[in-house]
Formats: structure tokens, sequence, C-alpha cells
């Protein structure tokens, strides 16, 4: 079991705002670990490029009305860019691991399956935004947690997996104006075999 801890700055503005919802821009900007192990160990591997790619990639997050994720609008324009970024980690780990042809075409379908569509770019990529915005419009009460269930995509491609979640205020200063959201996700044992 490894922990660790990081700060990323992100940069969020609204492209367009109307009845029917939003778009809004959001990208990535440096980050900065806090563990210094992992620091180390990071600036020991030449992986300066994936902090430059994500920085590169801008994000068109088409909102609801009530703030709610509604879809990656710009799925089309980042695409090439994740294919671009696949490549260069295959070129890295058949040069490191000098694995066969068949093992290095096996981890390649895989990766390139794993980013195969809009929805599972926005599970992998967008996990966080999509944490952040999901209570957007709901009504929370700190003595009665929310239930619902949601689809996940599924990484070994196949029907999406079902999840049984959780969401609950946990604390609230109303002098700061500042609240505590607690979010929990476990698969259904049903979707899951």
């Amino acid at each position: 079991k490894k922990s660790g801890a990081s700060i990323t700055a992100v940069t969020a503005k609204v492209l367009e705002s109307s009845a029917s919802g939003y778009v809004l821009e959001w990208r990535y900007g440096k980050t900065r670990l806090l563990d210094s192990d992992q620091a180390k160990a990071l600036a020991q591997k030449d992986m300066q490029w994936i902090r430059d790619f994500a920085k590169e990639l801008r994000f068109e997050l088409q909102l609801g009305p009530d703030g709610q994720f509604v879809q990656l609008r710009n799925y089309e324009q980042i695409k090439p860019k994740i294919d671009q970024m696949i490549e260069r980690v295959l070129a890295m780990a058949a040069q490191e691991n000098k694995s066969s042809p068949e093992e290095m075409k096996q981890v390649g379908d895989m990766m390139r399956g794993m980013f195969a569509s809009r929805e599972r770019v926005e599970s992998l990529m967008l996990k966080d935004v999509r944490l952040l915005l999901f209570p957007f419009g709901m009504s929370l009460d700190s003595d009665a947690p929310l239930t619902y269930q949601a689809p996940l995509p599924n990484p070994f491609g196949g029907e999406n997996l079902q999840a049984d979640g959780m969401i609950s205020l946990t604390s609230l200063n109303r002098k700061r104006g500042i609240g505590t959201v607690a979010l929990g996700q476990k698969l259904s044992p049903a979707s899951v075999r």
C-alpha cells in the first residue's frame, strides 16, 4: 500500500452560459508533490513530459443548468493528444523492459481501450473534476446521507459496472461559508463476477 499527496493548480473559465447549462474550460497547471521521496523518485525518471502533457490539455466541460457534469464536449480534439501520449508511453516501456512485440501489442491494445471512448476519458482523466462538481445543485442534510446508483465504465471493456454511492454533508461552517462533503462509492457485488 502506498500513499502520497500533491497539489495541482487548476484554471477554470466559463466559456458559455445559458438557461440550458454551461461550458467550463478546465486546465491543469503545475503539480507540486508533498511527499519528498515521491518527488525525488519522479525527478530521477524522465517524467517531466507527463506534466507538460497534462498542461497542454484543454478540457471543455458541458454542464447542466444545476452545474452537474453532462459530458466532455471537446473529446474529438483531445483524442489525438491522448493517442500521442499512449505511443510515447509504449515506446518508453519497450525501451526499458525489452518486452516482446506480442507483449507490447497487448499493452498497447489495453491502453488504447482504456481511452477508446468519450465516457472512458471522462472517467479516467476527469475523475477529480467530476468529484468536485458532483454535489452542485443538491440539497444535502447532515443527518441523512443521499444514496444513489451510478454506472461506471468497465476498464476491461464490455458493459458498465454498477456502483452504490453515498454523499453526505459531514460538516458546515456557516460563518466561513465552508462545508465538507463526503462521497463514497463501491461496486455493487452483483455487477462484478
